[in-house]
Protein backbone atom coordinates (compact mmCIF):
# COMPACT_ATOMS: atom_id res chain seq x y z
CA UNK A 1 0.00 0.00 0.00
CA UNK A 2 1.03 3.12 -0.94
CA UNK A 3 2.25 5.84 1.65
CA UNK A 4 -0.60 7.79 3.50
CA UNK A 5 -1.08 11.17 4.58
CA UNK A 6 -3.35 11.79 7.21
CA UNK A 7 -3.41 15.20 9.37
CA UNK A 8 -0.32 16.44 8.05
CA UNK A 9 1.71 13.36 8.44
CA UNK A 10 2.69 10.77 6.17
CA UNK A 11 2.17 7.29 7.35
CA UNK A 12 4.12 4.37 5.48
CA UNK A 13 1.55 1.33 6.46
CA UNK A 14 -2.47 1.76 7.13
CA UNK A 15 -1.43 -0.23 10.23
CA UNK A 16 0.47 2.19 11.60
CA UNK A 17 -1.74 5.40 10.56
CA UNK A 18 -5.11 3.10 12.48
CA UNK A 19 -2.87 2.51 15.43
CA UNK A 20 -1.88 6.28 16.10
CA UNK A 21 -4.64 7.41 15.31
CA UNK A 22 -8.00 5.08 16.76
CA UNK A 23 -10.16 5.64 18.86
CA UNK A 24 -12.77 3.82 21.46
CA UNK A 25 -15.31 4.01 19.15
CA UNK A 26 -12.79 3.56 15.96
CA UNK A 27 -13.95 0.40 13.92
CA UNK A 28 -12.13 -2.60 13.90
CA UNK A 29 -8.52 -2.79 11.37
CA UNK A 30 -10.03 -4.92 9.27
CA UNK A 31 -13.17 -2.83 8.89
CA UNK A 32 -10.97 0.40 8.24
CA UNK A 33 -9.19 -1.35 5.52
CA UNK A 34 -12.26 -2.14 3.82
CA UNK A 35 -13.54 1.44 3.87
CA UNK A 36 -9.84 2.35 2.77
CA UNK A 37 -10.61 0.03 -0.64
CA UNK A 38 -14.06 1.21 -0.95
CA UNK A 39 -12.22 5.20 -1.55
CA UNK A 40 -13.46 6.62 1.61
CA UNK A 41 -11.30 9.18 3.35
CA UNK A 42 -9.34 8.53 6.39
CA UNK A 43 -11.80 10.51 8.35
CA UNK A 44 -14.93 8.26 7.09
CA UNK A 45 -12.71 5.62 7.72
CA UNK A 46 -11.98 5.86 11.28
CA UNK A 47 -15.36 7.08 12.31
CA UNK A 48 -17.87 4.52 13.99
CA UNK A 49 -21.14 4.34 12.36
CA UNK A 50 -21.46 0.64 13.39
CA UNK A 51 -24.69 -0.40 12.99
CA UNK A 52 -26.53 -1.61 16.30
CA UNK A 53 -26.50 -5.10 16.52
CA UNK A 54 -29.78 -6.79 17.43
CA UNK A 55 -29.19 -9.60 19.85
CA UNK A 56 -30.48 -13.21 18.93
CA UNK A 57 -32.10 -14.03 21.69
CA UNK A 58 -34.20 -10.60 21.48
CA UNK A 59 -34.61 -7.68 23.95
CA UNK A 60 -34.24 -8.26 27.93
CA UNK A 61 -35.87 -6.16 30.27
CA UNK A 62 -34.32 -5.83 34.01
CA UNK A 63 -35.56 -3.56 36.11
CA UNK A 64 -38.59 -2.32 33.84
CA UNK A 65 -35.85 -1.37 31.28
CA UNK A 66 -35.93 -2.86 28.25
CA UNK A 67 -32.19 -3.49 27.02
CA UNK A 68 -31.25 -4.58 23.29
CA UNK A 69 -28.41 -7.16 24.08
CA UNK A 70 -26.43 -8.36 27.24
CA UNK A 71 -23.20 -6.50 26.94
CA UNK A 72 -25.62 -3.39 26.88
CA UNK A 73 -26.91 -4.59 30.46
CA UNK A 74 -23.53 -5.43 31.33
CA UNK A 75 -22.54 -1.71 30.30
CA UNK A 76 -25.35 -0.67 32.29
CA UNK A 77 -24.47 -2.43 35.40
CA UNK A 78 -20.96 -2.15 35.81
CA UNK A 79 -20.36 -5.93 35.00
CA UNK A 80 -18.28 -8.15 32.79
CA UNK A 81 -20.65 -9.59 29.73
CA UNK A 82 -19.09 -13.03 29.93
CA UNK A 83 -20.43 -13.30 33.52
CA UNK A 84 -24.03 -11.77 31.43
CA UNK A 85 -23.51 -15.19 28.97
CA UNK A 86 -22.98 -17.20 31.94
CA UNK A 87 -25.91 -16.26 34.10
CA UNK A 88 -28.13 -16.17 30.83
CA UNK A 89 -26.70 -19.64 29.93
CA UNK A 90 -27.87 -21.22 32.88
CA UNK A 91 -31.44 -19.86 32.67
CA UNK A 92 -31.47 -16.81 34.37
CA UNK A 93 -33.68 -14.08 32.57
CA UNK A 94 -34.82 -10.93 33.35
CA UNK A 95 -34.14 -9.18 36.83
CA UNK A 96 -32.10 -12.48 38.02
CA UNK A 97 -29.71 -11.77 34.75
CA UNK A 98 -27.89 -9.09 37.45
CA UNK A 99 -27.37 -10.26 40.98
CA UNK A 100 -29.53 -9.04 43.21
CA UNK A 101 -27.02 -6.81 45.07
CA UNK A 102 -25.82 -5.14 41.92
CA UNK A 103 -29.20 -4.34 40.67
CA UNK A 104 -29.99 -0.53 41.02
CA UNK A 105 -33.26 -0.85 43.14
CA UNK A 106 -32.14 -3.60 45.17
CA UNK A 107 -32.83 -3.18 48.98
CA UNK A 108 -30.63 -5.21 51.78
CA UNK A 109 -33.12 -7.58 53.95
CA UNK A 110 -32.97 -6.74 57.65
CA UNK A 111 -31.27 -9.06 59.30
CA UNK A 112 -32.41 -11.55 61.97
CA UNK A 113 -30.69 -11.93 65.18
CA UNK A 114 -30.78 -16.46 65.33
CA UNK A 115 -29.86 -16.05 69.02
CA UNK A 116 -28.13 -19.64 69.61
CA UNK A 117 -27.05 -19.50 73.42
CA UNK A 118 -27.97 -18.07 76.74
CA UNK A 119 -26.18 -17.84 79.70
CA UNK A 120 -27.20 -16.31 82.85
CA UNK A 121 -30.42 -14.50 80.97
CA UNK A 122 -28.13 -12.89 78.39
CA UNK A 123 -28.51 -14.35 74.60
CA UNK A 124 -25.74 -14.56 71.81
CA UNK A 125 -25.51 -15.41 68.48
CA UNK A 126 -22.49 -17.77 68.91
CA UNK A 127 -19.68 -18.95 71.28
CA UNK A 128 -17.42 -15.97 69.96
CA UNK A 129 -19.30 -13.34 71.23
CA UNK A 130 -19.87 -15.36 74.07
CA UNK A 131 -16.25 -15.29 74.95
CA UNK A 132 -15.68 -11.72 74.07
CA UNK A 133 -18.46 -10.78 76.40
CA UNK A 134 -17.18 -12.50 79.62
CA UNK A 135 -13.22 -11.69 78.56
CA UNK A 136 -12.45 -15.46 77.40
CA UNK A 137 -9.78 -16.60 75.47
CA UNK A 138 -12.01 -18.49 72.87
CA UNK A 139 -9.23 -21.60 72.08
CA UNK A 140 -9.20 -22.23 75.84
CA UNK A 141 -13.00 -22.23 75.92
CA UNK A 142 -13.07 -24.78 73.10
CA UNK A 143 -11.11 -27.18 74.64
CA UNK A 144 -12.71 -26.83 78.47
CA UNK A 145 -15.92 -27.36 76.64
CA UNK A 146 -14.24 -30.60 74.77
CA UNK A 147 -12.72 -31.58 78.64
CA UNK A 148 -16.48 -31.71 79.81
CA UNK A 149 -16.99 -28.50 81.14
CA UNK A 150 -20.36 -26.89 80.57
CA UNK A 151 -20.60 -23.12 79.10
CA UNK A 152 -20.91 -21.82 82.50
CA UNK A 153 -18.10 -23.67 84.20
CA UNK A 154 -15.67 -23.05 80.60
CA UNK A 155 -16.26 -19.13 81.03
CA UNK A 156 -14.78 -18.82 84.56
CA UNK A 157 -18.59 -18.42 85.73
CA UNK A 158 -19.15 -21.32 88.14
CA UNK A 159 -15.80 -23.09 90.29
CA UNK A 160 -14.54 -26.46 88.93
CA UNK A 161 -13.14 -28.50 91.65
CA UNK A 162 -11.84 -32.03 91.10
CA UNK A 163 -13.56 -32.62 87.65
CA UNK A 164 -13.39 -35.92 86.49
CA UNK A 165 -10.22 -36.98 84.44
CA UNK A 166 -10.58 -37.64 80.61
CA UNK A 167 -8.29 -37.83 77.92
CA UNK A 168 -9.36 -34.44 76.39
CA UNK A 169 -9.13 -32.85 80.10
CA UNK A 170 -5.19 -32.72 79.85
CA UNK A 171 -5.44 -29.95 77.36
CA UNK A 172 -6.91 -27.48 80.29
CA UNK A 173 -6.23 -29.61 83.48
CA UNK A 174 -4.22 -27.08 86.00
CA UNK A 175 -4.08 -27.40 89.73
CA UNK A 176 -6.22 -25.04 90.89
CA UNK A 177 -9.29 -26.91 89.19
CA UNK A 178 -8.43 -29.45 91.89
CA UNK A 179 -9.72 -29.40 95.87
CA UNK A 180 -6.54 -30.31 98.09
CA UNK A 181 -8.36 -32.17 100.83
CA UNK A 182 -7.01 -35.42 102.17
CA UNK A 183 -8.63 -37.19 105.16
CA UNK A 184 -10.64 -34.14 106.08
CA UNK A 185 -8.03 -31.73 105.72
CA UNK A 186 -7.93 -28.93 103.59
CA UNK A 187 -4.43 -27.85 102.43
CA UNK A 188 -4.08 -24.37 100.65
CA UNK A 189 -1.38 -25.29 98.11
CA UNK A 190 -0.01 -28.15 96.87
CA UNK A 191 3.94 -27.29 98.35
CA UNK A 192 1.64 -27.56 101.37
CA UNK A 193 -0.03 -30.81 100.48
CA UNK A 194 3.94 -31.90 100.06
CA UNK A 195 5.58 -30.94 102.23
CA UNK A 196 2.87 -33.00 104.50
CA UNK A 197 3.09 -36.00 102.81
CA UNK A 198 6.59 -36.18 102.13
CA UNK A 199 6.56 -36.16 98.18
CA UNK A 200 7.91 -33.43 95.71
CA UNK A 201 5.23 -31.18 94.61
CA UNK A 202 5.80 -31.85 90.77
CA UNK A 203 4.88 -35.16 91.41
CA UNK A 204 2.05 -34.43 93.23
CA UNK A 205 0.30 -31.74 90.27
CA UNK A 206 1.86 -34.25 87.53
CA UNK A 207 -0.40 -37.45 88.98
CA UNK A 208 -3.24 -34.95 89.53
CA UNK A 209 -3.26 -32.79 86.17
CA UNK A 210 -1.40 -35.78 83.55
CA UNK A 211 -2.52 -39.14 84.84
CA UNK A 212 -5.61 -38.47 86.55
CA UNK A 213 -4.99 -39.67 90.16
CA UNK A 214 -7.38 -38.89 92.82
CA UNK A 215 -5.66 -36.19 95.52
CA UNK A 216 -5.78 -39.07 97.62
CA UNK A 217 -4.09 -41.61 95.30
CA UNK A 218 -1.67 -38.73 94.54
CA UNK A 219 0.39 -38.80 97.95
CA UNK A 220 -0.54 -42.11 99.20
CA UNK A 221 0.83 -44.17 95.83
CA UNK A 222 4.44 -43.79 97.37
CA UNK A 223 6.17 -42.87 94.44
CA UNK A 224 4.59 -45.55 92.37
CA UNK A 225 3.86 -44.55 88.68
CA UNK A 226 1.53 -46.23 85.94
CA UNK A 227 3.23 -48.00 84.12
CA UNK A 228 3.44 -48.07 80.10
CA UNK A 229 2.70 -50.97 77.82
CA UNK A 230 3.29 -50.11 74.24
CA UNK A 231 1.70 -52.20 71.39
CA UNK A 232 4.86 -54.35 70.77
CA UNK A 233 4.49 -55.53 74.14
CA UNK A 234 7.54 -53.81 76.26
CA UNK A 235 6.69 -52.57 79.09
CA UNK A 236 7.92 -49.67 80.97
CA UNK A 237 7.64 -47.58 84.32
CA UNK A 238 6.99 -44.72 83.18
CA UNK A 239 6.50 -42.32 80.31
CA UNK A 240 9.34 -40.80 81.90
CA UNK A 241 11.17 -43.81 80.71
CA UNK A 242 8.81 -44.54 77.88
CA UNK A 243 9.94 -41.08 76.53
CA UNK A 244 13.98 -41.61 77.31
CA UNK A 245 14.47 -45.36 76.25
CA UNK A 246 13.36 -43.82 72.67
CA UNK A 247 15.55 -41.07 73.14
CA UNK A 248 13.02 -38.56 73.57
CA UNK A 249 12.36 -35.95 76.38
CA UNK A 250 9.24 -36.17 78.68
CA UNK A 251 8.50 -33.04 78.28
CA UNK A 252 8.21 -33.92 74.47
CA UNK A 253 6.00 -36.94 74.84
CA UNK A 254 3.47 -35.36 77.26
CA UNK A 255 3.34 -32.06 74.28
CA UNK A 256 2.46 -34.88 71.71
CA UNK A 257 -0.13 -36.54 73.99
CA UNK A 258 -1.69 -32.99 74.71
CA UNK A 259 -1.95 -32.71 71.20
CA UNK A 260 -4.26 -35.99 70.51
CA UNK A 261 -1.52 -38.06 69.81
CA UNK A 262 -1.39 -42.08 70.85
CA UNK A 263 1.85 -42.60 72.40
CA UNK A 264 2.78 -45.22 69.60
CA UNK A 265 2.17 -42.58 67.18
CA UNK A 266 4.19 -39.86 68.75
CA UNK A 267 7.00 -42.70 68.98
CA UNK A 268 7.08 -43.35 65.27
CA UNK A 269 5.44 -46.89 65.71
CA UNK A 270 1.99 -45.90 64.18
CA UNK A 271 1.22 -43.45 61.11
CA UNK A 272 -1.19 -40.92 61.36
CA UNK A 273 -2.81 -38.31 59.46
CA UNK A 274 -2.33 -34.91 59.84
CA UNK A 275 -3.64 -31.49 57.98
CA UNK A 276 -1.11 -32.10 55.61
CA UNK A 277 -1.24 -36.04 54.59
CA UNK A 278 -2.35 -36.42 51.27
CA UNK A 279 -3.92 -39.49 49.57
CA UNK A 280 -3.31 -40.77 45.94
CA UNK A 281 -3.68 -43.77 44.33
CA UNK A 282 -4.83 -45.36 47.56
CA UNK A 283 -1.13 -44.81 49.03
CA UNK A 284 -0.70 -42.21 51.98
CA UNK A 285 1.79 -39.56 51.61
CA UNK A 286 2.55 -36.96 54.60
CA UNK A 287 2.77 -33.96 52.54
CA UNK A 288 2.37 -32.48 48.97
CA UNK A 289 6.45 -32.31 49.46
CA UNK A 290 7.03 -36.13 49.97
CA UNK A 291 3.93 -37.45 46.67
CA UNK A 292 6.36 -34.33 44.46
CA UNK A 293 9.55 -36.12 45.44
CA UNK A 294 8.20 -39.53 44.53
CA UNK A 295 7.42 -37.99 41.11
CA UNK A 296 10.31 -35.95 40.63
CA UNK A 297 8.81 -32.84 41.11
CA UNK A 298 9.23 -29.96 43.51
CA UNK A 299 6.48 -29.43 45.70
CA UNK A 300 6.25 -25.57 44.32
CA UNK A 301 6.06 -26.74 40.71
CA UNK A 302 3.17 -29.08 41.80
CA UNK A 303 1.71 -26.99 43.58
CA UNK A 304 1.72 -24.34 40.60
CA UNK A 305 0.09 -26.91 38.30
CA UNK A 306 -2.56 -27.85 40.63
CA UNK A 307 -3.03 -23.80 41.15
CA UNK A 308 -3.52 -23.56 37.55
CA UNK A 309 -6.68 -25.88 37.26
CA UNK A 310 -4.77 -29.11 36.24
CA UNK A 311 -5.99 -31.96 38.61
CA UNK A 312 -3.78 -34.10 40.49
CA UNK A 313 -3.56 -36.90 38.16
CA UNK A 314 -2.58 -34.54 35.38
CA UNK A 315 0.16 -32.43 37.36
CA UNK A 316 1.79 -35.46 38.66
CA UNK A 317 1.77 -37.16 35.19
CA UNK A 318 2.23 -33.83 32.93
CA UNK A 319 5.60 -33.31 31.04
CA UNK A 320 8.27 -31.10 32.90
CA UNK A 321 8.18 -28.10 30.75
CA UNK A 322 4.71 -26.39 30.97
CA UNK A 323 4.53 -23.06 29.66
CA UNK A 324 2.01 -20.66 30.58
CA UNK A 325 -0.42 -18.52 29.30
CA UNK A 326 1.17 -15.00 27.08
CA UNK A 327 4.86 -15.45 27.02
CA UNK A 328 5.34 -11.63 25.70
CA UNK A 329 3.04 -8.28 26.47
CA UNK A 330 4.15 -4.86 26.02
CA UNK A 331 5.34 -4.27 29.38
CA UNK A 332 7.81 -6.93 29.33
CA UNK A 333 9.06 -6.12 25.72
CA UNK A 334 9.10 -2.73 26.26
CA UNK A 335 11.26 -3.27 29.79
CA UNK A 336 13.34 -6.42 28.59
CA UNK A 337 14.19 -6.45 25.03
CA UNK A 338 16.07 -3.88 23.00
CA UNK A 339 14.21 -1.70 20.64
CA UNK A 340 15.32 -3.23 17.41
CA UNK A 341 14.84 -6.56 19.08
CA UNK A 342 13.53 -8.86 16.14
CA UNK A 343 11.05 -11.67 15.69
CA UNK A 344 8.54 -13.38 13.51
CA UNK A 345 5.11 -13.71 13.49
CA UNK A 346 3.14 -16.33 11.63
CA UNK A 347 0.27 -17.67 10.92
CA UNK A 348 -0.61 -21.63 10.43
CA UNK A 349 -2.72 -24.63 10.41
CA UNK A 350 -1.98 -26.87 13.22
CA UNK A 351 -3.31 -30.30 13.83
CA UNK A 352 -4.08 -31.35 17.11
CA UNK A 353 -6.05 -34.66 18.18
CA UNK A 354 -6.57 -35.18 14.81
CA UNK A 355 -8.58 -31.58 13.74
CA UNK A 356 -7.65 -28.64 12.11
CA UNK A 357 -6.90 -25.14 13.97
CA UNK A 358 -5.09 -22.06 13.14
CA UNK A 359 -2.87 -20.73 15.10
CA UNK A 360 -1.15 -16.69 15.20
CA UNK A 361 1.87 -16.15 16.62
CA UNK A 362 5.18 -14.58 17.43
CA UNK A 363 8.60 -16.17 18.03
CA UNK A 364 12.40 -14.71 18.10
CA UNK A 365 13.34 -18.50 16.98
CA UNK A 366 12.48 -19.82 13.55
CA UNK A 367 9.15 -21.42 13.05
CA UNK A 368 10.40 -24.42 12.11
CA UNK A 369 12.18 -24.53 16.17
CA UNK A 370 9.16 -23.23 17.60
CA UNK A 371 6.72 -25.61 16.31
CA UNK A 372 8.80 -28.76 15.87
CA UNK A 373 6.67 -31.01 18.01
CA UNK A 374 3.93 -30.86 16.21
CA UNK A 375 2.15 -30.81 12.86
CA UNK A 376 1.53 -28.08 10.88
CA UNK A 377 1.39 -25.98 7.88
CA UNK A 378 2.86 -22.78 7.55
CA UNK A 379 0.25 -19.91 5.50
CA UNK A 380 2.76 -16.66 6.21
CA UNK A 381 5.40 -15.83 7.99
CA UNK A 382 7.31 -12.17 8.15
CA UNK A 383 10.53 -10.73 10.44
CA UNK A 384 10.04 -7.38 11.97
CA UNK A 385 10.85 -6.05 15.15
CA UNK A 386 9.30 -7.43 18.15
CA UNK A 387 7.00 -4.81 19.19
CA UNK A 388 5.48 -4.31 15.65
CA UNK A 389 5.16 -8.45 15.47
CA UNK A 390 3.41 -8.46 19.13
CA UNK A 391 1.00 -5.42 17.89
CA UNK A 392 0.27 -7.11 14.79
CA UNK A 393 -1.04 -10.30 16.59
CA UNK A 394 -2.53 -9.12 19.18
CA UNK A 395 -5.11 -7.32 16.68
CA UNK A 396 -5.58 -10.18 14.60
CA UNK A 397 -6.33 -11.91 17.95
CA UNK A 398 -8.69 -9.34 19.33
CA UNK A 399 -10.71 -8.92 16.11
CA UNK A 400 -11.39 -12.77 15.91
CA UNK A 401 -11.32 -13.30 19.57
CA UNK A 402 -14.99 -15.24 18.63
CA UNK A 403 -12.81 -17.48 17.10
CA UNK A 404 -10.48 -18.51 19.86
CA UNK A 405 -10.67 -22.30 20.88
CA UNK A 406 -11.04 -22.78 24.78
CA UNK A 407 -10.88 -26.46 24.74
CA UNK A 408 -7.30 -26.21 23.85
CA UNK A 409 -5.05 -26.29 27.69
CA UNK A 410 -1.76 -25.74 28.12
CA UNK A 411 -0.58 -29.74 28.11
CA UNK A 412 -1.52 -29.91 24.70
CA UNK A 413 0.18 -26.45 23.35
CA UNK A 414 2.06 -23.70 25.09
CA UNK A 415 0.54 -20.39 23.40
CA UNK A 416 -2.65 -22.03 23.41
CA UNK A 417 -4.86 -19.39 23.94
CA UNK A 418 -3.72 -18.34 20.44
CA UNK A 419 -5.35 -21.12 18.33
CA UNK A 420 -8.42 -20.10 16.36
CA UNK A 421 -11.09 -22.00 14.50
CA UNK A 422 -11.49 -20.12 10.91
CA UNK A 423 -13.53 -20.56 7.46
CA UNK A 424 -12.22 -20.51 4.62
CA UNK A 425 -13.21 -16.70 4.09
CA UNK A 426 -11.60 -15.29 7.61
CA UNK A 427 -8.35 -17.56 6.15
CA UNK A 428 -8.31 -15.52 3.55
CA UNK A 429 -8.92 -12.36 5.95
CA UNK A 430 -5.99 -12.87 8.24
CA UNK A 431 -3.77 -13.65 5.87
CA UNK A 432 -4.51 -10.23 3.54
CA UNK A 433 -3.97 -8.30 6.62
CA UNK A 434 -0.59 -9.78 7.20
CA UNK A 435 0.64 -9.29 3.51
CA UNK A 436 -0.62 -5.79 3.61
CA UNK A 437 0.12 -4.64 7.35
CA UNK A 438 3.42 -6.47 7.51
Amino acid sequence: MNPITYKGKVYKTAFSLYRENKTEDSPTYVTFLSRLKQKRSVSEALSSNRKKIQSKHGTFIVEGVEYPSLPSIAKEYGMNSNTLYQRFSRGKLGDDLVPPKKRKYYVEPLKKNNYKYSVNGIRFTSKAEMCRHFDVVFVTFRKKLAAGYTLEEALGLVEVKNKPYTEARKATAKISDFDLTVDGKKYESVRELAEAYDVGAHNITNRLVYYGYTVEEAVKMKGVLKEVTLNNGKTYKSLADTARAHDRTPEDLLAGLNRGLTIEQFLGYEKYDTQHTIEYRNIKYPSLKALAKKFNLTASKLHGRMSSGMTLDAALNAPNTIIGKGRYNRTIIQRDFAEDAKAIIYFVQISLKNEIFYKIGITQQSVQARLKRYSYKLIFEKKNTLLNCYDWEQLILKDYHHRRVSNVKGDQLDGYTEILKLTEGEIREVTKILIESV
